[in-house]
């Protein structure tokens, strides 16, 4: 009975042991999983929105002659332009740019050097404010908790005199959703890893402990 007690108590801690380990092997992997994921997924949207903004940028640039004043070529560069202050309800919620970019989602704003709203197109986020941003990079969330990624750039006119600020930003609904989808995942899966773990550290902790007990008994018979 004693040998018993003592071999199931060994059982039981190497079990543990075994399941420890692994438990812990697995929340590190699956939260550096988790983080891998989410800034790769980070980093290709920058790249998307810094590829449109930085050619729509470099296209702007070299047409604007007055500081704050919209030219009518850059109503050619973005055809959903609308104008701040008029009613553009027609206008298509797909920003373009000379055809090559028509990808739903993103939005472009013009600001003045003091932070007036000139013109916006694409998807513009009606309840986002827009403000002159100190940073390259923002990442801004409207009341309703949606998230936007935005990036804000300095424009010159022709003779490099400043012109106003273009913010150039996308929606974050679609990554934020597929995030909360890998956030379940994780959430099911680890468990059920821990799970089929625990089981597996009792059956190894039982094979690891045979050759224990078979020893055990031999002195058992030995010493009677």
């Amino acid at each position: 009975m004693k040998h018993s007690q003592i071999f199931h108590t060994t059982r039981l801690r190497l079990a543990g042991l075994y399941a420890g380990t692994m438990g812990v092997i697995l929340t590190i992997c699956a939260v550096g999983f988790y983080e891998a994921m989410a800034h790769s997924h980070f980093s290709e949207l920058n790249h998307r929105i810094e590829t449109v903004a930085g050619t729509l940028h470099d296209g702007l640039e070299a047409s604007l002659q007055e500081p704050s004043k919209l030219e009518p070529v850059v109503q050619k560069f973005v055809p959903t332009l609308c104008i701040a202050g008029t009613d553009c309800s027609s206008n298509s919620t797909a920003l373009h740019y000379l055809g090559v970019f028509q990808e739903n989602g993103y939005y472009i704003r013009f600001l003045s050097l003091s932070g007036q709203l000139l013109a916006s197109g694409g998807r513009v986020p009606t309840d986002l404010p827009a403000q002159i941003e100190t940073e390259l990079w923002q990442t801004l969330e409207a009341p309703d908790g949606t998230r936007y990624r935005q990036l804000s750039l300095l424009l010159k006119t022709a003779n490099q005199d400043s012109w106003g600020y273009m913010q150039v930003g996308r929606s974050l609904s679609e990554l934020d959703g597929h995030m909360v989808w890998v956030r379940l995942s994780l959430l099911i899966g680890l468990p059920s890893a821990m799970l089929l773990v625990v089981v597996a550290s009792w059956w190894l902790a039982g094979q690891a402990m045979q050759p224990v007990c078979r020893v055990s008994r031999y002195l058992s018979l030995i010493s009677r």
